[in-house]
């Protein structure tokens, strides 16, 4: 492994934990190993998200994947991705969802959303793609780095991300 990705690793779980923090005094505590309660939730309804911002061009060209509960993060993370003024999000009753896919060697490549729904435990679940232009495709010949930012209205104490081919 190489000094690189350990050091993307270990700062993106440190701005992870800055951001979630932890559940609230009387919540059911998340399994940390699966990142789910002992019993699987079940889908209870659907979540509208609003896409914030996305493109091939992050400013960031490591793999990550954040959710962010607070406005200053929220504004370190924007000046990251964008010159254009910060959005407002209402972080009460809302989260942030931002997925970097990393450095590509072309183009062809970007992040979408497949869903967002509540769970019977109280939490939302974000269900993003990462796609990858198809085998023969015409792409640009030049360096990505596709990303999407999402603000996801939150029901409960928690939002997880799931990917999906």
């Amino acid at each position: 492994m190489n000094y690189r990705l350990i050091k993307a690793v270990a700062a993106s779980a440190l701005l992870f934990a800055a951001c979630v923090g932890a559940p609230e005094q009387g919540e059911p505590a998340a399994d940390t190993a699966t990142g789910s309660s002992l019993e699987a939730p079940t889908v209870t309804g659907t979540v509208e998200t609003r896409v914030l911002l996305s493109g091939q061009n992050a400013r960031t060209e490591e793999e990550s994947t954040l959710v962010i509960r607070n406005q200053d993060a929220f504004v370190s993370l924007w000046m990251s991705v964008a010159s254009s003024p910060t959005p407002e999000v209402d972080f009460e009753n809302n989260a942030v969802v931002a997925s970097f896919m990393g450095r590509r060697k072309t183009g062809g490549y970007s992040v979408s959303v497949l869903r967002a729904e509540t769970l019977s435990d109280g939490r939302v679940r974000v269900v993003l793609t990462n796609n990858a232009p198809k085998p023969g495709m015409m792409v640009t010949q030049a360096l990505t780095s596709p990303f999407i930012v999402l603000a996801v209205p939150v029901t409960g104490y928690d939002v997880i991300v799931a990917f999906e081919n």
